[in-house]
């Protein structure tokens, strides 16, 4: 039973970083505000928490395995990076803007994702950050802080 608490855990961090963002705004009048990246990542972790539990239910259901069996199968370590570019996407978009902020947490999903080399690891960041500057270009407010500098920090 003790397997199941990290996946709830999770996902109630998850739940706790939804109703933080759910004090930003999604949206400025027809166009996507800052609280939406927070939401969508939120949204993310509790999802991925949730196949986590019933990935860890399914499997020891069909093989019979102990708890520690279970655990060597399913790993902690993709959990624990998105709940870090959770994180980091929270507490660093307000100081470091909104590009940089998600290529960050692209940096940690990756890792998470088991990507270790250079060149995986800076594509996903660069990807991560591009896709963030194309959708603030298309869709955000002129005001949102993209970057550390931007005057609106």
């Amino acid at each position: 039973m003790k397997i199941l608490l990290a996946p709830l855990f999770v996902c109630t961090i998850g739940v706790v970083f939804l109703v933080i963002a759910m004090g930003e705004p999604a949206f400025v009048g027809s166009r996507i505000g800052p609280g939406l990246f927070a939401r969508i990542f939120a949204a993310g972790v509790i999802g991925l928490s949730l196949v986590w539990l019933a990935g860890t239910i399914f499997v020891r259901g069909q093989h019979g395995e102990d708890e520690q069996a279970v655990a060597q199968r399913l790993p902690l370590t993709p959990a624990v990076a998105l709940l870090g570019a959770v994180i980091l996407f929270i507490v660093l978009r307000p100081l470091a803007g909104l590009v940089l902020t998600c290529a960050l947490a692209g940096l940690s999903a990756s890792w998470g994702a088991g990507e270790r080399t250079v060149l995986a690891l800076a594509a996903s960041t660069v990807v991560a950050g591009g896709i963030a500057l194309i959708i603030a270009a298309l869709l955000l407010p002129e005001a949102t802080p993209l970057w550390p500098w931007s005057p609106h920090l």
